[in-house]
């Protein structure tokens, strides 16, 4: 093995869970572009404040979209919702979330404003409220009592709206010690909310993401495997899904197996990019997939496939 892919091959193993950030000026600008009802991503429903059954519909599209870390289209999805209902706080709130993760601080800080000026019902101004303390733990990362301050209201949230699978699945996430984990960094004491969660609303496909990946952490790897299996088969359409399995499939040995589930995520972004004209380059997950595609190849004895791999990974453009 050469020299360069010894360090590439470390590179990516560094990169195993990361998010890398987007130029936040041309994310917001794809993220803004019209978008349609999709399938086979997973579905997920929140009862918002909005009488347009269209809005409520791409809203939840983009709820779903943020489960799966598809910042992009979750954007997308979030900003269709508000062309048909201008006044849907929640959408606004999603956004906080979509721009934050593509690098976007201040736009995510406006659409939290505007969703507290939007906020009508008590649902909604419950969750803004919640984000708003989550945000502000996310700006001080280090102050434990601000992230204290978001647990502490999403448990008074969940004491007031049990039933509410969202908030299960963030406190869950708020196990995390960083406030700004989206359930890649979930571990044991996450695992009962999600099943929590679960119970709640077993068509729901983000608990068995979250739990795939709080498994996968705390070494349940069997479990892992079974969580992730069935996040796939609920959202055959999204990548991460795809590699999510593959991740546990390496992890056990299953290389090419593993390599099959790799294989059919960058198939499904290679197919997005093409059909929805975005570069490769502001969606973190191709570059991720395709570093460890390359890798599980490298596994298998197959350099020059895994160099191939690597080179073209290496070749994206930075953002």
């Amino acid at each position: 093995m050469t020299a360069w892919l010894l360090v590439v091959f470390a590179l990516a193993q560094q990169a195993e869970h990361s998010h890398p950030p987007a130029s936040s000026a041309v994310a917001i600008e794809l993220g803004a572009r019209p978008t349609t009802i999709r399938t086979g991503i997973g579905s997920a429903h929140d009862t918002v404040g909005t009488t347009s059954k269209q809005a409520q519909a791409f809203y939840d599209q983009g709820l779903s979209y943020l489960h799966s870390y598809v910042w992009l289209e979750a954007a997308r999805s979030f900003n269709q919702a508000l062309r048909l209902d201008p006044k849907l706080a929640m959408a606004h709130l999603g956004l906080t979330i979509a721009y934050s993760e593509l690098n976007a601080a201040a736009a995510a800080h406006a659409a939290l404003d505007r969703a507290r000026a939007l906020a009508a019902t008590d649902h909604d101004r419950t969750h803004v409220d919640a984000r708003a303390l989550q945000m502000a733990a996310e700006d001080a990362p280090r102050d434990t009592a601000k992230l204290a301050a978001y647990r502490a209201a999403l448990d008074q949230a969940l004491a007031k709206y049990p039933a509410d699978e969202e908030l299960w699945l963030q406190r869950g996430q708020a196990e995390s010690p960083d406030p700004a984990e989206r359930g890649q960094g979930s571990t044991a004491a996450s695992i009962r909310f999600y099943e929590k969660a679960l119970a709640l609303a077993p068509a729901h496909f983000a608990a068995h993401h979250y739990l795939t990946h709080a498994h996968e952490n705390s070494g349940r790897i069997q479990e892992a495997l079974t969580s992730g299996a069935t996040y796939a088969r609920m959202a055959p359409g999204v990548p991460h899904a795809r590699h999510m399995l593959g991740h546990n499939l390496r992890r056990v040995g299953r290389i090419d197996e593993a390599i099959a589930e790799f294989r059919a995520a960058d198939a499904l972004e290679s197919a997005y990019f093409t059909a929805e004209k975005i570069p490769v380059e502001y969606d973190w997950h191709y570059h991720h997939n395709l570093d460890l595609l390359a890798t599980s190849y490298q596994y298998l004895g197959q350099m020059t496939k895994a160099e191939a791999l690597l080179k073209a990974s290496f070749a994206i453009p930075s953002t």
